[in-house]
């Protein structure tokens, strides 16, 4: 149920965060800051934490051996495969789509990002 919200996070809440900036380089500050604050290490751990305490369970009750250990490994590369404003989930010209930006836009230096915002 936990990967469902997280699915559900990504999917519907997250891409609306691009849309709360107003051109291409408030929205690559956002995907920046997206970026770290979800492989930022508390963050990174909890998650683990939640795959270890609700996901693993059910996976070693379908025979799947090691998974706490495989979760606490792989993690933190899934993450930063997926969260991250080079090559991943928050890179400009795809995630600030409604803009028509480039892959490689600068962040605005000058913009303010709330984090709460990337949820």
């Amino acid at each position: 149920q936990e990967l469902s919200q997280l699915v559900f996070v990504l999917a519907v809440l997250i891409p609306s965060g691009a849309l709360a900036q107003n051109n291409c380089q408030e929205c690559a500050k956002m995907g920046s800051e997206a970026t770290k604050f979800y492989n930022e290490f508390n963050n990174v751990r909890e998650i683990i934490e939640n795959f270890q305490n609700n996901t693993c369970p059910e996976m070693e009750k379908e025979g799947v051996k090691d998974c706490k250990v495989f979760i606490k490994d792989s993690y933190p590369f899934v993450s930063f495969a997926l969260f991250n404003d080079k090559d991943g989930w928050f890179k400009a010209d795809t995630w600030c789509d409604p803009f028509n930006c480039e892959r490689n836009v600068k962040p605005a230096d000058d913009t303010n990002v709330n984090c709460f915002d990337c949820l």
